[in-house]
């Protein structure tokens, strides 16, 4: 063979072999890309479903505040507790539409099966009311705070940062409103 023809087989090797590195490096590149595309779908699809789990739990405290306060609420000897009672349902139904509202958007259907919490200590009932209804709060509060956190819906995260300022607002009042309440009744019975 020339000298000419060692040359040229030497230059088209050297191009096959560039052009094998190039379609594999490019390969791996689609790979990763794909890995990358795989990975974002997967975290969206965990966080719609975190989403999903969060706001139907969020519906269902909701609605045990509801009963507890038709149960208990409504049902109290003291004037003051049955007038409370009604501001309060007030609230949880409008929070329990807002959030049916933002779960509609985002197609989560919120059912009407929940679970009833049940005392059989009636010796008190305005104060088991009052604490059925502020642990229930802060049930919702303590989710509301895990949704806006871990949401990367804007929607859902706009609804979780104003329902959670409404929410802390009614806590407050509920812890006010028990003392004033249980600590006046103690003291008609002295």
């Amino acid at each position: 063979m020339s000298l000419a023809n060692k040359q040229s087989q030497k230059i088209l090797i050297s191009q096959f072999v560039f052009t094998v590195l190039i379609c594999l490096s490019s390969c791996k590149k689609e790979e990763t890309k794909t890995a990358d595309i795989k990975r974002h779908v997967q975290n969206f699809r965990n966080s719609k479903s975190a989403d999903a789990s969060n706001l139907v739990e969020l519906a269902r405290i909701s609605k045990q505040t509801l009963e507890t306060n038709k149960e208990l609420g409504l049902e109290s000897s003291n004037n003051r507790v049955i007038n409370f009672s009604t501001v309060i349902i007030k609230n949880q139904t409008e929070f329990l539409e807002e959030i049916t509202k933002t779960a509609s958007s985002k197609l989560i259907i919120i059912n009407g099966i929940f679970k009833k919490e049940k005392s059989t200590d009636t010796l008190n009932k305005d104060a088991l009311y009052f604490d059925l209804i502020e642990r229930n709060i802060e049930k919702e509060i303590s989710l509301l705070q895990t949704i806006k956190r871990e949401t990367t819906d804007k929607e859902i995260s706009l609804f979780a940062f104003t329902s959670l300022k409404k929410q802390n607002r009614i806590l407050e009042i509920i812890r006010r409103f028990k003392l004033i309440i249980l600590n006046n009744e103690n003291t008609q019975i002295k």
